[in-house]
């Protein structure tokens, strides 16, 4: 028997239903579904009662007022007369095999009253901790093995004869269903692990899941200490005279999901200096020992639960060795903290830094050194530039009121010379309170794109070598050497012999053919230019073809699938088109000087890219330079900081723009970024438009599938403007067109809207080019294609109505620095569009006036400036 409570699930709830009745154990002839309405207020209820029509003896509708999942589970098991007992969450399914499984091992084994089957996310790439449990059928003693937290009722099947006993808590509204597992394991003691049935747990992408909504509100804090962890904890002792160790175990676990959530958004201080109180009460009944030996409990989260325990930290400092501890618990060793090395790269006569470490330690406490001791033995030291990126996951981070784990990104820039020798290496300075000390920490390479690995232990840039030795953590700069590059090759190549895997033979093969070219290479300047790997439609594409109208020394290709259309327009360019993937592009990529780019995917743009075998660090030495392929407005730092991307170009169009990149957040030097303008914005047309009026809005991000695209207001909203009679009816008396631009995630469902042919043109295979050269006006609403419009001083209407459009806001104001009226209802957008056909479709003054104050340069010489400071950089 299924019991499942459902509340606005209309998007989901289908996919549950049909994973009960399609499974192999025959649905009519074993099975009750019982489905509760929690009072839904969309069309979850219709749903359901269409599958009761067609299985009226086995599928019951209840309903109740919306009271919440614990007084409608509660409600369900009243009617249930089924032999065994599920809670299936309306938005999550079973896999097709599950009722079988259970109930065969049942019949098997009947004296087991509980078994629990793997839950597996569903729509997230995130991994359930817990799985590794699941990798055999077993019978678990929970008092003699307790390494085995359950905290999932939904993933349980239970025995309705013990269920006759208890009850779901209506007071939690996170928690009840650990709560109720593991008061009847507490009298049961002993539940099965099933591994070949699974139970689907959905992620929704915009967090909107009771189970993360329920986090942003108080009672998730407070509520869930005092009704589930203290409950159950008094429940144990008044059935047991003790509290078990597995109930400890699960506690521990499960209070860890408080690390992550920053409880000040939701706590004042009071309230979480009162909440952490009461968490060191439940922690006091959980054992040091099973906190440090959980498997499942990462070393920071053991700590920081310790921390919490003893409510007591300090620092011990003695022979340049820092020990963080928490009573006589040590929680951490700075000394032994590893420094990860993001970057590692010479660009024009500097040796450039970028690096990372983390710790519970405040920062106000340290500096961090690099040491450059030249071949004469003379010192010099350099000064790092912390640097906080709070769009990413580096930043001070607060849990439940304290900030423990600090992420620090420390830069150096170090001045060399053609032809020095010197050994570089870092210092880590604790200085508090008259504590000192000074520590050099052992270094590891982030895999993707850091310059240096340690298989490939050694770059080579300008006739210079940087040699990474593991043996004392330190950098040695020398001329370039074939004689010593080979005798590192040779190091290399046995490392990737002993990893033996499918990347070893080719590895070896680039390896060997970058070591006995690159004398012939060296002095070649190879410049690869590419947009999307199957679209050449953009900066690169528009910079390419000035930049081989140059005369000068320098090759450039470009880089496109030989799969798609543009690959042979390219050709009809240029012949230096290359095909992504190939070996001439990744010969080239070998020994190329620049990477010019509208897109910045490192497997885009890298054909050696492979995060796990880093083969190939230190000889990818190219610079990349970002032409974009937009003008950004919102904050990207998240994807475009410094220490994931390192570009050497950042292109942007605007003061305003450029502004906001040099500010708080992406860590990039003033000669990175440079407003030039976007080499695309040359090909615009001024003076030349059709009558037409273009629509192109953006996408929405939490519109994952079919089904929530065709409830969402954002559809309704674009179907309604498209079918708008009073706008149609005008656009066909003057003589005009509405040309609907959909972006690309949309235009699977463009066989979902109604559109009037004979007015509407929807146009998805012109270049954005030629279309923004043909409209007259653009309406849209956030998507920054009304850059390049307002480029050409022509009238763009945004149109704001809902509130669905989910970014980090950035410095652009819509309606202080737009280029167009900013409007919220489909009637006013109507008059609008009107208005402008009415007048030619001629901009106000006030935004031709704010697009000249916006843009640096509208004189269409954006492509020569960039290529000059590409050709002198």
């Amino acid at each position: 028997m299924i019991i499942t409570s459902f509340y606005n699930t209309e998007l989901y709830i289908r996919e549950c239903i049909e994973s009960v009745i399609n499974q192999t154990l025959d649905f009519e002839d074993n099975v009750q579904l019982i489905l509760i309405d929690d009072g839904s207020t969309d069309d979850s209820r219709s749903i359901a009662l269409k599958y009761q029509e067609s299985y009226p003896d086995n599928i019951l509708i209840l309903s109740q007022n919306h009271s919440g999942q614990s007084a409608a589970r509660n409600l369900g098991l009243k009617y249930a007369t089924g032999e065994y007992v599920n809670f299936l969450d309306s938005d999550d399914k079973l896999s097709l095999n599950a009722l079988e499984v259970i109930y065969n091992y049942f019949n098997n084994n009947t004296d087991v009253n509980i078994a629990s089957i793997p839950l597996i996310f569903l729509g997230s790439d995130r991994k359930n901790l817990l799985l590794e449990n699941y990798n055999s059928n077993k019978l678990i003693d929970v008092y003699e093995d307790y390494t085995y937290p359950q905290l999932s009722i939904s993933s349980c099947f239970i025995k309705k004869d013990i269920l006759n006993n208890y009850s779901f808590d209506e007071k939690l509204m996170i928690g009840e269903d650990s709560l109720l597992i593991n008061e009847i394991l507490i009298n049961e003691g002993k539940y099965a692990i099933i591994k070949d049935a699974k139970y689907y747990f959905r992620i929704m992408p915009d967090e909107s899941a009771c189970s993360d909504t329920v986090k942003l509100q108080k009672d998730f804090f407070n509520d869930k200490v005092t009704y589930f962890y203290k409950q159950l904890i008094d429940y144990s002792i008044d059935k047991k005279g003790f509290l078990p160790d597995f109930i400890k175990y699960a506690l521990a676990f499960d209070i860890q999901k408080y690390y992550n959530i920053p409880s000040s958004t939701v706590l004042n201080k009071s309230e979480y200096i009162e909440f952490r109180k009461s968490l060191q009460d439940v922690l006091a009944y959980i054992d040091d020992e099973i906190i440090l030996n959980h498997k499942f409990l990462g070393e920071t989260i053991k700590s920081f639960l310790i921390y919490l325990k003893n409510n007591e930290f300090h620092i011990d400092v003695e022979a340049n060795m820092v020990s963080l501890k928490s009573n006589e618990y040590t929680i951490d060793n700075l000394h032994k903290s590893l420094l990860v090395v993001d970057v590692v790269e010479i660009i024009e006569n500097s040796l450039n830094f970028s690096t990372f470490f983390r710790s519970s330690c405040d920062y106000k406490y340290f500096t961090m050194q690099a040491v450059k001791v030249k071949n004469d033995g003379l010192q010099e030291i350099y000064e790092g530039k912390f640097f906080d990126y709070p769009t990413t996951n580096r930043y001070p981070r607060e849990s439940i009121g304290v900030c423990w784990n600090f992420d620090y990104c420390v830069d150096f820039k170090i001045p060399i010379s053609k032809g020095e020798v010197s050994r570089i290496y870092f210092k880590l300075i604790y200085d508090e309170d008259g504590k000192h000390a000074v520590m050099h920490n052992p270094l590891q390479f982030q895999n993707y794109d850091a310059g240096l690995s340690k298989v490939c232990n050694y770059l080579i840039k300008d006739d210079q070598m940087v040699i990474y030795n593991r043996g004392d953590e330190s950098f040695y700069l020398q001329p370039y050497s074939f004689l010593k590059s080979a005798k590192l090759e040779i190091v290399s190549m046995l490392k990737m012999i002993k990893d033996h895997n499918s990347s070893t033979v080719p590895g070896i093969f680039y390896h060997l053919l970058y070591l006995f070219l690159y004398p012939f290479m060296r002095n070649r300047r190879i410049w690869l230019f590419q947009d999307r790997v199957d679209i050449a439609d953009d900066n690169a594409k528009h910079l390419f073809r000035y930049a081989i109208k140059q005369d000068d020394e320098i090759e450039k290709y470009f880089v496109i699938s030989k799969d798609c259309e543009d690959f042979g327009e390219m050709k009809k360019i240029d012949d230096n088109i290359v095909p992504l993937g190939s070996f001439k592009n990744k010969f080239l990529y070998l020994f190329a000087e620049k990477m010019i780019s509208s897109h910045v995917n490192h497997s885009w743009l890298n054909p050696f890219f492979n995060p796990k075998r880093p083969y190939y660090n230190g000889f990818l030495t190219v610079e990349k330079c970002f032409l974009q392929h937009g003008v950004i407005k919102d904050d990207l730092s998240s994807w475009f900081r410094k220490f994931f991307q390192n570009l050497h170009l950042f292109l942007t169009s605007s003061d305003y723009e450029r502004d906001s990149i040099l500010g708080d957040t992406y860590n990039y030097d003033e000669e990175v970024v440079q407003a030039f303008g976007l080499p695309r914005h040359d090909n615009l047309k001024f003076g030349v438009a059709k009558k037409e009026i273009l629509f192109a809005p953006t996408w929405r991000k939490h519109l994952i599938n079919r089904q929530a695209f065709e409830k969402s207001e954002y559809y309704y909203r674009l179907n309604s403007f498209l079918n708008n009679e009073r706008l149609l009816n005008a656009i066909k008396d003057k003589g005009y067109k509405l040309v609907f631009r959909p972006h690309y995630d949309l235009q699977p469902f463009l066989d979902l809207f109604t559109i009037d042919t004979e007015v509407i043109e929807v146009n998805t295979h012109d270049s954005y080019q030629t279309i923004f050269n043909n409209s007259a006006v653009m309406i849209t609403d956030y998507s920054s294609v009304f850059f390049d419009f307002s480029f050409l001083k022509k009238p763009v209407i945004y149109y704001h109505e809902g509130n669905d459009y989910h970014y980090d806001e950035g410095y652009f104001s819509y309606e202080e620095m737009g280029f167009g009226d900013v409007i919220d209802n489909e009637e006013d957008l109507v008059d609008k569009i009107i208005e402008y056909m009415d007048n030619g479709c001629e901009m106000e003054e006030k935004y031709k006036k704010r697009v000249d104050e916006f843009f640096k340069y509208t004189d269409q010489k954006n492509c020569s400036r960039v290529y000059d400071w590409l050709y002198q950089h």
